[in-house]
């Protein structure tokens, strides 16, 4: 499917006219961000869902001025790769020990990338857990005071009917 629209196209020819005219480098980040596979990637990751609609969705994106769009398209690069690192590291790593202290500023090229290189997966054995790809983000729900117990963690993950 291709989102570029013809405005889009329009501003592709005039871009190299008026280099100098914000309102078409935006315009042209726009269709650039909106058409890249890691946009595409993200919008479709289920364990991302919930973030993807606070800081990713055309609403969000189109109201920012072009150097914040710049950032928000250089993090979308590096979200699904945290992901999927981070899905590895809490089955065979120290994902699981992470909390909501963790969690990244999605805005935010540097902060995604701290948590990127955060996760180790030096373990050779296998994590116990029951949670599913699609919920491993919950593991930023509780923080580390909130730990009181191995029971807590457990409840936590098997539901309140403990």
């Amino acid at each position: 499917m291709n989102i570029k629209s013809d405005t889009g196209k329009l501003y592709s020819l005039l871009a190299p006219c008026i280099p100098d005219d914000g309102r078409i480098k935006r315009r042209l980040i726009l269709e650039d961000f909106y058409n890249s596979n890691e946009y595409r990637e993200l919008a479709e990751c289920d364990a991302f869902s919930q973030y993807f609609g606070e800081y990713f969705s055309p609403e969000v994106i189109d109201a920012l001025d072009y150097e914040s769009i710049a950032e928000r398209k250089r993090v979308a690069g590096i979200i699904p790769i945290m992901i999927t690192r981070l899905c590895g590291a809490i089955r065979h790593g120290n994902g699981w020990a992470m909390t909501k202290l963790d969690i990244p500023d999605f805005t935010s090229y540097d902060s995604v990338k701290k948590v990127l290189d955060s996760l180790n997966f030096a373990k050779v054995y296998l994590n116990d857990t029951n949670i599913s790809e699609k919920d491993f983000m919950e593991i930023f729900t509780a923080s580390k005071n909130d730990r009181t117990s191995e029971f807590y963690c457990i409840k936590r993950h098997i539901g309140e009917g403990l």
